[in-house]
């Protein structure tokens, strides 16, 4: 069986996911490719702002993540079909990369990966508070728009007829998207399957601590933070909501001397927290430079608003780090609360540092107890080998 995985980049959670599960299937000695973005050079940034042409009519609008049409047609389905395979997984296509008219000229069975949600609403890749995917789109919050056909309408129609057929099968990597998927109407809900991203565990892992903290400067005994992620400015990611978390932190830890360490971008949000010491570590490009970070730190402050299953929290488990975040999207898949990390209902700065503190200020072998379970738990949630079965498994339903 030959299978291609197909992503607009390689990079990225969506990226680095796919990228995961074609190591996995090769592993188990699958005959599998990785099709993504970058192969098409300048013409994939070309694509990129062609694709956002449309939004020009919503002058008003606040997008919460990402927004992508797919309404201009390519040639990437001819570049796929040319691989000649038995199945075509995709993962992420936004950004004009693989246009909606394009699905039905692909050769091969499709399975499809929701990273986000945007197969199945009118444009965005997640909807914060918003459910009008449910009920067709229109009137969309985040194009400020007040009418009922607009853009989001328009192309939550195309999907729908589109998509329906065409998929054979959706994965879905928690259970928390895979139950959106199916309220929205807009997807087969017999063809959703839950397969969990998988987190190659011997590069994240907790026995590189001691080198990782001496390669990053840090002192016997101090406590570590670690925060960030892949773009530190997108509103979903709620990294802006850092400074007041570390604020209320250090109200109720005030004698505790302790660093955040802050990766992502260059110039991480401006915190200033008397006694705290940041350190921004840049944009992380490896995935030894990531777990160094994450093995060195005791706890990883995760403020997202709303995520699928972000890969960040489940190499933080497998490198012992405890991962204190709100009790948003999938993340209460990964995390068991109080055993491997704190889960916080309420999504405020304030909430966030409180639930930081009450960490920070437990006894060292009650960190470390939560340290081992979440290793444990990463080996048992995330293994590789689990992954590619449950892939293969689907691909030997609608291979030819």
């Amino acid at each position: 069986m030959k299978v291609l995985h197909v992503s607009a980049s390689g990079g990225g959670g969506a990226g680095i996911a796919a990228r995961r599960s074609v190591d996995a299937l090769r592993a188990r000695g699958v005959d599998v490719s990785f099709m993504t973005g970058e192969s098409l050079g300048g013409a994939g940034k070309w694509r990129a702002r062609r694709d956002k042409v449309p939004l020009l009519a919503y002058p008003q609008r606040e997008v919460f993540s990402t927004w992508s049409n797919g309404w201009w047609p390519g040639r990437v389905a001819m570049r796929i079909n040319a691989q000649q395979a038995d199945v075509v997984h995709l993962h992420w296509t936004g950004h004009g990369f693989l246009s909606l008219g394009e699905l039905a000229k692909i050769n091969a069975p499709l399975v499809w990966t929701m990273h986000d949600f945007w197969a199945f609403t009118g444009g965005c890749h997640y909807p914060d508070e918003c459910r009008r995917f449910v009920s067709g789109c229109g009137s969309c919050p985040q194009l400020a728009s007040k009418g009922e056909h607009d853009l989001s309408r328009w192309n939550q129609k195309r999907k729908r007829a589109l998509m329906v057929g065409v998929v054979r099968n959706w994965i879905a990597p928690s259970d928390w998207i895979a139950g959106m998927a199916r309220q929205s109407g807009r997807i087969d809900v017999d063809r959703v399957r839950v397969v969990k991203n998988t987190v190659p565990t011997e590069v994240f892992n907790p026995g590189r601590r001691e080198s990782a903290r001496a390669r990053l400067g840090i002192a016997d005994g101090e406590m570590v933070m670690a925060a960030g992620s892949f773009e530190l400015d997108e509103p979903r990611k709620g990294n802006h909501l850092l400074p007041a978390a570390l604020a209320e932190w250090r109200k109720r830890s005030p004698g505790l001397p302790a660093r955040l360490v802050i990766f992502g971008a260059k110039k991480p949000p401006s915190i200033d927290v008397g006694g705290l010491v940041v350190t921004c570590a840049g944009v992380l490009k490896s995935d030894g430079e990531v777990a160094d970070l994450l093995a060195a730190a005791d706890v990883f402050l995760l403020p997202s608003l709303q995520d699928n299953l972000p890969n960040v929290a489940a190499e933080a488990q497998a490198c012992g780090c405890v991962v204190v975040g709100f009790d948003a999207g999938g993340l209460g898949e990964i995390i068991q609360p109080e055993s491997t990390g704190i889960l916080v209902t309420e999504k405020n700065g304030e909430a966030l540092g409180v639930a930081l503190a009450r960490f920070t200020e437990m006894a060292p072998s009650e960190r470390s107890c939560m340290a081992e379970a979440s290793r444990r738990r990463a080996e048992m949630t995330f293994a590789a080998d689990s992954h590619a079965k449950a892939l293969l498994g689907i691909y030997r339903e609608i291979a030819p």
